[in-house]
């Protein structure tokens, strides 16, 4: 995970995620668990992903609250990808 790169903090955690998840699964999960969703932040994986992106030198020193906003950010989009990829014919099994 640590060599997933991209040119920013977003970037990053967005191909981190993509490579982890699928916006299926992810549209179950809210980082602390609102609206009747999962808690991202419970799920083992969790500070896997932190560690991975701190390890890499250019990211050391991005807070921890930048970290879960992006994973939020991610989490919040994923519904509207599904939307958007339903309306372009890309089902999930193409996009794995």
């Amino acid at each position: 995970m640590s060599a997933t790169g991209g040119n920013n903090i977003n970037c990053t955690m967005k191909r981190i995620l993509m490579k982890l998840f699928t916006d299926n699964l992810l549209s179950l999960f809210s980082y602390n668990g609102k609206k009747g969703k999962k808690k991202f932040c419970d799920l083992i994986i969790c500070p896997v992903i932190f560690d991975a992106v701190k390890c890499q030198s250019k990211f050391m020193n991005v807070s921890q609250n930048e970290l879960e906003s992006r994973i939020k950010y991610h989490l919040a989009q994923a519904p509207f990808n599904i939307k958007k990829n339903d309306k372009l014919g890309i089902n999930a099994a193409a996009a794995d």
